[in-house]
């Protein structure tokens, strides 16, 4: 609802007009549902080990992880398994530049794992970093120009953080 009101006295009557013709029961006539909606996080939500035990026993999510790996080969300088499964996970995973392309790896490798299984999304949304695994998915873009793209935005983000780290303080008390 959006409302253009003269004065808090006509803002006041429109917002109460509304309030008393609003039915509070479902008003839908559709008898079709959308299907499922795959939502993809943004960082905070990875851990080391996550997807371990899914790339060991589900083969559509192992090719997916292997063809990301493939893909950032050359953008990052560690391992894609290094960073998700590796013995330094917790520190690696600790670093934008190596969390954000796994977690978007790992969310279109979930995506695959769940499509194999017959689920497919009608419709997708990714907050933050999880939006290029998203626009992935929806086919707004590849897969190799998606990682390229996340890859590049961890760098820089890290890079960012670093400076910011490292500026002198303004404060001299």
């Amino acid at each position: 609802m959006a409302v253009v009101a003269r004065d808090t006295a006509d803002l006041r009557a429109q917002l109460l007009n509304a309030a008393n013709s609003v039915s509070l029961a479902p008003t839908s006539n559709s008898t079709s549902t959308l299907g499922p909606v795959f939502l993809f996080t943004g960082q905070g939500a990875h851990y080391a080990g996550m997807g371990r035990a899914l790339y060991a026993t589900e083969p559509a999510f192992r090719a997916v992880i292997d063809e990301c790996a493939a893909l950032l080969a050359t953008r990052l300088d560690r391992p894609l398994a290094d960073i998700l499964f590796g013995s330094e996970s917790d520190a690696l995973l600790a670093r934008m530049e190596y969390a954000q392309p796994a977690l978007c790896a790992l969310q279109v490798a979930l995506c695959a794992l769940w499509q194999s299984w017959g689920i497919a999304p009608a419709a997708v949304a990714g907050h933050s970093a999880g939006e290029y695994a998203a626009a992935i998915v929806a086919g707004v873009m590849t897969l190799a120009d998606g990682l390229a793209l996340i890859a590049e935005r961890g760098r820089l983000m890290s890079s960012l953080e670093r400076a910011v780290r490292a500026a002198p303080s303004a404060n001299t008390d």
